[in-house]
């Protein structure tokens, strides 16, 4: 069986955008948590409704981090 590990890290940073973006602006998710994000139109839904269509794939789900539009990170 093929493992696929599943990982994300997304922003969009403006260096126009005046307000620093830090640790606090990002939604974590670890582990089995990534899973929620099944049938949802995002990134890492989009993959696992790939990934889980196979039956000769298993998804392992890790680490997640994701935020919306800010400044740089400080």
């Amino acid at each position: 069986m093929l493992k696929i590990l599943v990982a994300e890290c997304t922003q969009e940073i403006s260096s126009f955008n005046p307000v620093p973006s830090g640790y606090g602006h990002f939604h974590i998710q670890r582990d089995e948590e990534m899973l929620a994000q099944r049938g949802l139109n995002t990134m890492v839904g989009g993959a696992l409704s790939v990934f889980e269509a196979r039956p000769d794939v298993r998804t392992v789900p890790v680490y997640g981090a994701r935020s919306g539009s800010a400044g740089i990170l400080s």
